[in-house]
Order: structure tokens, then C-alpha cells, then sequence
């Protein structure tokens, strides 16, 4: 069984110099982290693999702004246990 400080997300990003651009950023505090992953997934054209039955019970904190990928996701999963790579 793993702890929530052992959960990975797995990022594939089929355009790494594009992701380096800033994106329009909008997760409202509050939402389902299953939900949040998903919303960042499309709002930055980001693939990200995860099991929701980990996050489960996890929610998202407020990441809203134009920033790059590699920051949003740095702030959606602060505090979380959580782990990209």
C-alpha cells in the first residue's frame, strides 16, 4: 500500500519548449484533486498519468494565473504529498 507521500504523477508532454510557455492557469480552491489534475491537463496541453484512487479525498488549492507549466503544477500540488516527475 502506498502513503500519500509516495504517490507519483507521471507527466508526458509531447512539446517540452511548449511548455515552457506561459499558460492561462484557472483551479478553483477546493476542487477534487482528480478534477484539478484534469483541469490543469487541459488547460496546459500537458498529459498527465495518475490512479484517482490515490487522490482520492485530496483537494486542489486556488492556482490561477499566466505561468508556466512546471510553476502551476508546482502550486497545484504543494501541501498535497503529491510527486510529478
Amino acid at each position: 500500500m502506498s502513503a500519500k507521500g509516495d504517490i507519483k504523477i507521471e507527466i508526458r508532454d509531447p512539446a517540452p519548449v511548449a511548455a515552457a510557455a506561459p499558460r492561462r492557469v484557472d483551479i478553483a480552491a477546493g476542487t477534487p484533486m482528480a478534477r484539478a489534475l484534469n483541469a490543469f491537463s487541459a488547460q496546459t496541453d500537458i498529459e498527465i498519468l495518475f490512479n484517482p484512487a490515490l487522490v482520492t479525498g485530496l483537494r486542489a488549492p486556488r492556482v490561477r494565473g499566466q505561468l508556466e507549466a512546471d510553476e502551476a503544477l508546482d502550486r497545484l500540488l504543494a501541501g498535497s504529498g503529491l510527486v510529478a516527475f
